[in-house]
């Protein structure tokens, strides 16, 4: 079996009438969502010429411990890293902008049952599924949740980027294959951020990292 990992916002970033399911025509904004959708494309084909089982992963945004924190990417990552620096993250779409985040070790059990689920099915089967938590959150509670954990407001600064015309508003995400994988506990949104801030802090410690 071959898992393709692909990008929920960037195929649903111009999608209309959220939340979006696998059954959404996807339809990317940006290069980076064209280039996942024609990936998803090349999978499913490859699939089919050797006759191997594939499965997409549409995944939402991530979080977690070790994640990257040099490319400008991970919004929870990004403000926790700022909270230990002089210099704010920077956000530049709506507070009201709402995004599913995923805990990484979340993501990795529904790659894995997911897999073991295809590999019940025809030697030739294609499958898509959104990976996700299915719990929206606007950019403003996301702040709230910051706020309230560290006893401070986060270190943030608002601006205007032309990239944010790349961005969805409303990425609500639900998926309707296989929904039943869906029905597992996961990492709660606050400890998932207590996690990960806590890494960010040890990797500092560590030398592992460095304050920007």
């Amino acid at each position: 079996a071959l898992f393709y990992s692909s990008s929920a916002g960037g195929v649903y970033a111009g999608a209309a009438q959220p939340p979006f399911t696998e059954d959404t025509e996807p339809r990317p904004l940006a290069p980076y969502g064209e280039a996942k959708l024609r990936a998803e494309g090349l999978v499913r084909a490859f699939g089919e010429r050797a006759g191997v089982r594939t499965l997409i992963g549409r995944i939402a945004n991530l979080y977690g411990p070790r994640q990257a924190v040099g490319k400008p990417q991970g919004l929870i990552t990004q403000l926790a890293r700022a909270n230990l620096s002089p210099t704010p993250a920077s956000i530049y779409v709506p507070l009201e902008t709402v995004r599913d985040y995923l805990y990484a070790d979340d993501c990795a059990g529904l790659v894995r049952d997911a897999t073991a689920r295809l590999l019940q099915r025809p030697a030739d089967a294609h499958v898509v599924k959104i990976l996700a938590s299915g719990q929206p959150v606007t950019i403003s509670a996301l702040l709230g949740h910051f706020t309230a954990l560290g006893k401070a407001r986060p270190h943030v600064m608002l601006g205007l980027s032309p990239l944010a015309g790349y961005q969805a508003v409303d990425l609500r995400l639900e998926s309707v294959v296989w929904p039943d994988l869906d029905e597992r506990d996961t990492m709660p949104l606050p400890a998932g951020i207590h996690i990960t801030a806590q890494a960010l802090v040890s990797g500092l410690q560590s030398g592992e990292l460095t304050a920007r």
